[in-house]
């Protein structure tokens, strides 16, 4: 890209602007470039000019797609009519906002890169076949740039930005973090399910300390109330990585979080509560073997996993034994953490935003 530009750029959740935000911060560094465009706090703190915020349309699942629907096309109109403005278009996940997007730019001649494309190798395999109109498809997991190239779109593996900074060091005293998620949707469901885990690990090690992160747009007033309702402290954070390090291992809402717990050098179980329609479809369309991100990196069962059932009780018996497990024994995961940090290493000495951007800067 030839400077003056401006680089439209869109993420609809935190995980995505957490991808955006190192990208946005490289290329402010380049003469006379302008980002803006759809972010969060990680974004707009790295420069990007807001025109909207993920909490306004972050989604989890089908029914919650629904739910949230008015709010996406609110922000599909508003960062259409900004095209516009724009030479470039940077999408970032979140395809039931981005693919509407991608088509509009496509329709405007606007070049469209995409940074952590749908999932289509877990689910709906046919959305690779949307995004060969993209200029170049930017991955953050090892095996999807493969996948995608069989299918012929044009991608590349950039890495993921939790894997450059290095594990933290070891927790000088046990404790377990809980990881609830960071989209509002995907809290509603799975606070009630860690402040109840709480509550049992309360009962059966009175000890071990407890702490929780509360991602940015959450409501804190949340998190105290439902641990206030099981009768639990717990230790609140500001970021997944402040929890970590006073944790020896986590129990995690599946989600990108699971990479962050890995590449920080915690052993993780990773648990999944869905509601009954994604739950049903989920059943019907997804075609990969394992719910955690660092298994499917590894392509085996390496951290333990558990789905609850909507039309079932959670067993908590069950994840109380696993999590008691992992803090008692965190170092059996030692040879998995080092092996998934080894997969996720980029050959190129240049940091993740500088990656992407370099890429964008192609033809």
């Amino acid at each position: 890209m030839s400077a003056p530009l401006r680089l439209l750029c869109s993420a609809g959740e935190v995980s995505g602007d957490l991808l955006l935000a190192p990208v946005v911060q490289a290329l402010l560094g380049r003469p006379g470039l302008r980002c803006l465009g759809q972010g969060g706090q990680a974004s707009e703190a790295a420069g990007l000019e807001m025109l909207g915020h993920v909490h306004e349309v972050a989604t989890n699942g089908l029914l919650e797609v629904v739910e949230r629907l008015p709010a996406v096309l609110r922000s599909i109109a508003r960062l259409s009519l900004s095209m516009s403005r724009a030479d470039v278009v940077l999408l970032v996940d979140a395809p039931e906002l981005n693919f509407r997007l991608q088509t509009v730019a496509r329709l405007r001649g606007l070049p469209v890169y995409w940074l952590a494309p749908p999932q289509a190798w877990a689910w709906r395999p046919w959305r690779a076949r949307d995004l060969r109109s993209a200029r170049r498809v930017l991955c953050t997991l090892p095996f999807e740039a493969s996948f995608f190239v069989e299918r012929g779109v044009d991608a590349h593996w950039v890495g993921h930005p939790a894997f450059e900074r290095g594990p933290l060091p070891p927790s000088p005293t046990p404790g377990l973090a809980l990881l609830p998620g960071s989209r509002s949707s995907v809290t509603r469901r799975s606070l009630p399910i860690i402040a109840r885990l709480a509550r049992e690990l309360s009962v059966r090690a009175p000890t071990l300390p407890l702490h929780v992160p509360v991602a940015p747009g959450l409501r804190v007033e949340a998190f105290v109330e439902a641990f206030a309702q099981e009768g639990v402290n717990v230790s609140l954070h500001n970021t997944v990585r402040a929890a970590l390090s006073s944790a020896s291992a986590a129990v995690c809402q599946a989600g990108t979080a699971t990479l962050d717990c890995v590449a920080l050098g915690r052993p993780v179980i990773t648990f999944a509560s869905l509601g009954r329609l994604s739950a049903a479809v989920a059943r019907a369309l997804v075609r990969v073997d394992h719910l955690a991100l660092p298994n499917l990196i590894l392509g085996r069962r390496a951290f333990p996993e558990l789905v609850f059932r909507p039309d079932a009780e959670p067993d908590f018996n069950a994840l109380v034994d696993l999590a008691l497990d992992i803090v008692g024994r965190p170092e059996v995961y030692a040879e998995p953490l080092a092996e998934v940090a080894l997969r996720m290493r980029v050959p190129e000495p240049y940091p993740f935003g500088e990656r992407v951007a370099r890429h964008l800067n192609g033809p």
